[in-house]
């Protein structure tokens, strides 16, 4: 694998070095890299790979030079360019507290290394479905990963902020001519950040107008905390809700660091300045704490489960997954949701409902005006 701005010659024959010496101490951009090889019976370091400074040397170049100097190689990799927001994506990942669906985040890990660069993600857009008998339902799609602001990870990875979808939701609660609010989720979750404001603020939005979610098809973590909140939750067919866990993630990164021949040094100032960096074996006193910190959000997040679904806290330790997935039967028979239908069907159910409503209203008034007319 190339390194950042390296080109790479991988030889035919490890043995096959010389003047490794004035490589290294020559500054014209080379430089060796050592690893051990399996058919190597001392298990001793060998040099295999010749590595070249993409600022200071061409593939055509690096080549020419291998060639000139007699070294065969069995792979050139040419340089991978240096993606600055590829490395803030990195140290965003690892450095927060995530309410989301394991393997998303290794998804996003694996696109992380692979994707070059930022792409611009299509925008969220909420609607207005005006049924056949003029009733009109606000819909807010709450679709990919949700961050409590726009920043580079919804940048790259597309996503939802609770900040816009705060204040999106805010504005079909006050609109007159919206009957009812509709969430319509597609989300392994997210940060924690700014996501339990969000669930109180649909929870005690719930006497304004009703207020139903619908995981369509995908509600985890993060995205099952917000979609609680709503006076009803239905999920489709096919699909899942739960994921109901918290996790900080943490890679030790210091052998691989060791055989790259790199020993980062931190000069700080504060006892857990570095503490639980990748750089480093990840110490017992830093991991207590951060499982203090995992722990608090936790509770908080099955609290407000309890809250949102009107259960003790002990049923959604014990019957709501316990940080799986689960399937739409199952979630409405352990009580994680309320019905099983699609989003096109909650609509349908919604626009009859409403309208019964207002024909109810329609009679009594008409009843209301006859008898003031009779009298």
């Amino acid at each position: 694998m190339p390194y950042p701005n390296e080109h790479a010659a991988r030889l035919r024959d490890p043995d096959d070095f010389r003047n490794i010496a004035q490589l290294w101490k020559n500054d014209e951009g080379i430089r060796a890299l050592g690893g051990k090889l399996k058919s190597d019976p001392d298990g001793g370091t060998v040099e295999q790979t010749i590595r070249f400074l993409s600022s200071k040397w061409t593939v055509a170049a690096a080549k020419k030079w291998l060639k000139e100097h007699d070294y065969e190689y069995i792979l050139f990799e040419p340089a991978e360019e240096q993606d600055e927001s590829k490395g803030e994506i990195l140290q965003t990942i690892y450095g927060t507290t995530w309410a989301i669906v394991p393997e998303r985040l290794k998804a996003m890990l694996v696109t992380a290394e692979l994707r070059g660069g930022l792409e611009n993600m299509p925008d969220i857009v909420p609607q207005i479905a005006i049924t056949g008998s003029r009733n009109s339902i606000g819909i807010i799609p709450l679709y990919g990963t949700i961050t409590q602001r726009s920043d580079i990870l919804s940048l790259f990875y597309g996503g939802t902020s609770t900040d816009g979808f705060t204040y999106i939701f805010n504005g079909m609660l006050n609109d007159n001519s919206i009957d009812a609010v509709i969430i319509d989720i597609d989300s392994p979750g997210g940060t924690v950040s700014g996501v339990p404001e969000l669930s109180q603020t649909i929870h005690a939005a719930r006497s304004t107008k009703p207020i139903y979610a619908i995981a369509n098809s995908f509600a985890g973590s993060a995205a099952y905390w917000i979609g609680s909140a709503a006076d009803k939750f239905y999920v489709t067919p096919s699909g899942e809700v739960g994921s109901i866990g918290v996790f900080v993630l943490h890679e030790d990164w210091s052998e691989a660091m060791k055989q790259m021949g790199v020993k980062p040094t931190f000069i700080h100032g504060g006892k857990y300045k570095v503490e639980a960096n990748p750089f480093e074996p990840l110490e017992e006193e830093a991991r207590e704490y951060i499982q203090q910190e995992v722990d608090v959000y936790y509770n908080m997040f099955v609290a407000d489960i309890a809250r949102n679904r009107d259960v003790p806290k002990s049923t959604v330790l014990k019957e709501y997954g316990q940080g799986r997935m689960v399937n739409a039967r199952d979630a409405v028979r352990r009580g994680m949701a309320d019905k099983i239908g699609t989003l096109t069907e909650l609509i349908t159910g919604l626009d009859t409902k409403f309208t019964k409503q207002r024909n109810s209203i329609k009679k009594q008034r008409n009843a209301l005006e006859f008898i003031k007319a009779r009298d």
